[in-house]
Formats: C-alpha cells, structure tokens, sequence
C-alpha cells in the first residue's frame, strides 16, 4: 500500500536520529525549528526531518519526556506527511498523521524499539492552496496531552478531532465539547467538537 512507504519512512528515520547522536550516521536526521521546555515534564521539539530521508513531512514534533533512574519512559514523534501525487482517499485526505512511541537509548544490539500508537489520514489542508498552513497548529494541539499523559494513555482520534476544530477544520467523527488544557498552566480553551 502507498501510505505503507511513509510509515517506513518514518521507521527509518527515526532509527537514524539515535544512529545519528552514536556518530554511525553522518546525515542530520533532522533540523530543530523551535524548542519549548514544560517545566518538570519534558522538552518539545518542533523539527524538520531530513528532506532526503522523508521528503513527504510537512511538520513533526518531538516530544522527550523527562528521564528518571530506573525508568522506561519513551519518546513521542508526531510526524504530518503530506499525500500529494498519492492515490486519495474517498474523502479527500490530504495528510497522512502518524503518532509513534520510541525509545530514546538503543537496545544491546543497536535497535530501537518503536511502537506506531496511531496513523491515519485526514484533510489538513482544506481550502488552501499551502498544504503546511493548518499542521502548526494542528501539532501544537496534539501534542498538549502529552505533558499530562503517557502517550499510550492518549486517546490520538479524539486529539486529532479537537486538534483539527481548534485549527478551524471539519472533523466530522468527533463530536463533544471539551476544555484544552494550556501546555504553561495558563486557563483552558472550551472547544465545541460538534462543528
């Protein structure tokens, strides 16, 4: 399948960002665009993969929570790739959304574990014409559980639904209303799901 690529794609570079850090590697996996630290949780890294390794990304964002002795905490990646050129979908996706848990430190034979804990496609673009307008912010709102929760814990459909509302996009699976949390502890945003 098409959108198989991107998932390996996105396997393989983000075995060569630890490779990267051990000098095996001799390609930036990625470029750091901005960096915010959430104090006592982690550090998110908006970032731009490398062109060569996943020329389809549109946004990926980083999400390295904070490391304790004797912990297993692993790294969140959202990565956005955009499906142009590819076959589309009934609806219309433009976007291919994968969400995956990584370990941060190589296993004894070099390898890291990666997990996918969530892919799918959906209309990011709407009607504009840049097809990386609305994944800013839609990363942003995907990545705000993230200082609350294991990325395991997260429910990612419902995320992408509020992310994709509060980005003034049509998400018509997800209906509600909830509060989105500030990621600096500042007052929450109601965000009526049902359109």
């Amino acid at each position: 399948m098409l959108l198989n690529r991107i998932l390996t794609a996105i396997q393989q570079w983000i075995v060569s960002v630890g490779w990267y850090h051990e000098g095996e590697v001799k390609q930036k996996p990625y470029e750091t665009i901005h960096t915010h630290r959430v104090e006592g949780k982690g550090i998110i890294l908006l970032v731009k993969r490398n062109p060569d390794q996943c020329p389809r990304d549109v946004g990926t964002i980083i999400w390295l929570p904070v490391r304790g002795v004797g912990t297993d905490t692993q790294d969140c990646h959202i990565c956005v790739d955009h499906l142009e050129g590819m076959a589309r979908t009934k609806e219309r996706h433009t976007h291919q959304v994968t969400i995956a848990a990584a370990s941060h430190w190589p296993d004894r034979n070099g390898l890291f574990d990666y997990d996918t804990l969530y892919a799918a496609t959906a209309d990011l673009q709407g009607q504009q014409s840049r097809r990386d307008l609305n994944v800013r912010k839609v990363l942003t709102v995907l990545a705000q559980p993230l200082a609350y929760q294991s990325a395991i814990d997260v429910n990612w459909e419902l995320q992408l639904g509020i992310a994709m509302k509060s980005a003034g996009l049509s998400a018509p699976k997800v209906h509600g209303t909830v509060v989105a949390r500030s990621l600096d502890g500042g007052p929450g945003v109601r965000i009526n799901l049902d359109g």
